[in-house]
């Protein structure tokens, strides 16, 4: 009964590195059929499926957001969206991924602007703005350049006047 528990162990792992290596080469099978679902849904639920696009030259970019928090009076000052909690962190890190998306940025910048204002009751404009982290390729890499931060959305945000309130600190 060993032998046998043992070989549907070594099937399993061998199907499951079949999987990963079809996965990794891009070849799929149809899924509307049976065989081919039943694959796809697997690879899905293990992790499987990943296509390992990481080592593809088209990696994406990181995207980061920067706020510049403008009072009324006095200085100002620079803030982010960081908590430092891997799981804040993930949210985080997809909603910046989103921002890559034309479509989204004005929203999540809106909300973001938002979020500042709460965060900062002294601010009377909040700039958004986004850097994408440029990676040049290897060639231009041994030309001599780096990668750079790279500014690719700003946007500005008044406070609305019915908004304007004085902090909660000089209230009497």
């Amino acid at each position: 009964m060993g032998s046998r528990r043992l070989r549907f162990a070594i099937g399993w792992a061998l199907a499951h590195l079949i999987a990963v290596a079809t996965a990794a080469a891009h070849l799929s099978l149809d899924s509307s059929k049976p065989p081919g679902n039943l694959v796809r849904a697997y690879g899905d639920l293990t992790g499987a499926a990943n296509n390992y696009g990481f080592f593809a030259p088209a990696v994406a970019s990181q995207i980061r957001a920067r706020f510049l928090i403008a009072p009324a009076e006095g200085p100002s000052s620079v803030d982010t969206l960081e908590v430092r909690r891997p799981e804040t962190d993930l949210r985080l890190n997809t909603m910046l991924s989103f921002f890559g998306v034309s479509e989204a940025q004005d929203l999540l910048a809106r909300s973001w602007a938002a979020t500042m204002f709460g965060k900062h009751p002294e601010a009377v404009t909040v700039t958004v703005v986004a850097d994408t982290f440029m990676l040049p390729t290897m060639r231009e890499y041994r030309e001599g350049k780096r990668p750079q931060w790279v500014e690719f959305y700003r946007g500005v945000f008044a406070r609305a006047a019915r908004d304007r309130r004085p902090p909660v600190s000089s209230l009497p």
